[in-house]
């Protein structure tokens, strides 16, 4: 394997994962995901190689499930370190109510992106069926999308679970001069346990 070839010639310093939670959230439907840890620890049992993982969105209460499930202990060889990721810069906020009521809500936020001379942009996270007027965002956008003028954000359903929807989230105001992201939930829809404390406004709106 190459890998192998790398630490044989003692070419690799170290191996740092950005997105790490997914290895957590995401092996469910990905197979590399699985196997993954397996391949690690042949890294890992070489002392010259630092394995390194990099999340803004792992939940504190997932820490463990994830150390167990990357296979690692909590010991000397394995240590976690915190930083605050709140984004203060960014508007949450939920709202209940038709597809047509949805429909209004959109026009008003497109309206005022026009008026701003469409310097900013929105994106609007929704099943659709035949022709739509708005992009149809995949995963892909979701989490890795990096453009510094979206300023509005909408997702229109459940939200899926708060990784998510956090990922969404956070393509908005990615410039630091702030931004607006929403969840509008339609009538009957039914939201994952870990999104119900935020979906029922009955706390401070935070992912």
């Amino acid at each position: 394997m190459w890998v192998q070839t790398l630490v044989q010639q003692k070419r690799l310093a170290m191996l740092v994962m950005d997105e790490v939670h997914t290895m957590l959230v995401d092996s469910s439907y990905r197979d590399n995901l699985v196997r993954c840890p397996g391949r690690l620890n042949h890294l890992r049992q070489n002392p010259s190689v630092k394995c390194v993982g990099l999340t803004g969105t792992l939940c504190p209460k997932d820490e463990r499930a994830l150390l167990q499930q990357l296979d690692c202990t909590e010991d000397a060889s394995c240590q976690i370190f915190c930083m605050p990721t709140m984004r203060t810069d960014l508007w949450l906020g939920v709202q209940q109510g038709s597809t047509k009521a949805f429909e209004t809500f959109v026009k008003h936020h497109y309206g005022l992106l026009e008026r701003g001379g469409r310097v900013d942009c929105m994106l609007i996270f929704c099943d659709t069926k035949k022709q739509s007027l708005v992009l149809v965002a995949t995963s892909c956008l979701g989490a890795g999308l990096d453009m510094p003028n979206v300023r509005k954000v909408i997702w229109f359903g459940s939200g899926y679970n708060g990784y998510t929807l956090s990922q969404a989230f956070g393509r908005a105001g990615r410039d630091r001069r702030g931004g607006e992201a929403t969840l509008w939930i339609p009538p009957g829809t039914a939201v994952s346990e870990d999104l119900q404390p935020f979906a029922s406004m009955k706390r401070c709106l935070t992912l």
